[in-house]
């Protein structure tokens, strides 16, 4: 609790001795203990400032980019008249969808920017589980059956359970948590989603068959779980820093902590991807209980 001691330092035998070196080394930890705390505070400063900037320039990146997919769209669909050869018309179409998964990543870089500077807006209110787990499923069901992937969900998953969290944060967790277990689409058949609650908290899992692969978990995320030394390597044996997954996961935990939740990877059935979303049960629910 830092309380520092007054011992009675001023007897030479072994016992205030003893005394005196138990003073000088709790003050000399009360000291390293400052320095600590002001360095942490520094970096978390310095940290908060990086976020800050690329939060800040928003405007400045997806504008231009919503330019190009506009006018991309139009030359595509030949909407002003005839681009002359096909080709054009192939290439058009490329850019426009090259550009929407460009703007897809920066609109997750710009969220966690926000989420990390503090500048994200959370507004928390009671919110039904079971209609965001569904409504959530809804909005990637398409690119799921694209990709041949079922889900495995009970009609009333979640049901019953109400959470205290903001619903736009809770939405974006369920459905980039989704993506994330279906990236794999060579390996993936099926994503199954649970829900849980006891007195205090509400958990959803989500788990697929696919592995984690180097460099889809972020490094702070990887030592703090039993993927630890579970991810293979890609196939071509590289190790990918960084990806649109592991970018994924820190937007994920981001957005858990701004609504006072936690969130954690892990191994599913089989060595598969898991995910754990944990967040506080809303007020009326948590007093029921």
């Amino acid at each position: 609790d830092r309380t520092i001691p007054s011992l009675p330092s001023r007897y030479t035998d072994q016992a205030g001795r003893l005394m005196a070196n138990v003073q000088e080394a709790v003050t000399r930890l009360d000291f390293a203990l400052d320095m600590a705390e002001s360095q942490r505070d520094e970096a978390l400063r310095v940290h908060k400032g990086k976020f800050e900037l690329l939060a800040g320039m928003s405007h400045d990146l997806r504008t231009p980019l919503n330019h190009v997919i506009g006018f991309a769209e139009l030359m595509s669909t030949e909407a002003l008249g005839p681009l002359g050869s096909k080709a054009y018309q192939g290439y058009a179409s490329d850019i426009r969808s090259s550009g929407g998964d460009l703007l897809g990543i920066v609109q997750n870089v710009l969220d966690l920017s926000a989420a990390e500077s503090g500048r994200y807006n959370v507004e928390t209110k009671s919110t039904d589980v079971r209609q965001e787990v569904r409504r959530a499923i809804n909005l990637v069901h398409h690119q799921a059956e694209g990709a041949g992937i079922a889900f495995d969900a009970d009609s009333d998953v979640g049901q019953g359970l109400f959470v205290r969290v903001d619903e736009r944060s809770l939405k974006q967790i369920l459905v980039h948590s989704l993506q994330i277990a279906m990236a794999d689409s060579a390996t993936t058949t099926v994503v199954r989603v649970s829900a849980d609650g006891d007195t205090l908290s509400a958990t959803i899992a989500i788990e697929s068959d696919s592995p984690w692969l180097a460099g889809d978990v972020p490094p702070e995320m990887r030592q703090l779980s039993s993927v630890e030394k579970s991810v293979v390597s890609p196939v071509d044996g590289g190790f990918r820093s960084s990806n649109p997954t592991a970018l994924r996961l820190s937007l994920v935990a981001s957005l858990a902590r701004v609504s006072n939740g936690q969130f954690g990877v892990g191994l599913g059935v089989g060595g598969g991807r898991r995910m754990i979303i944990e967040l506080p049960l809303a007020d009326a629910v948590a007093l029921a209980a």
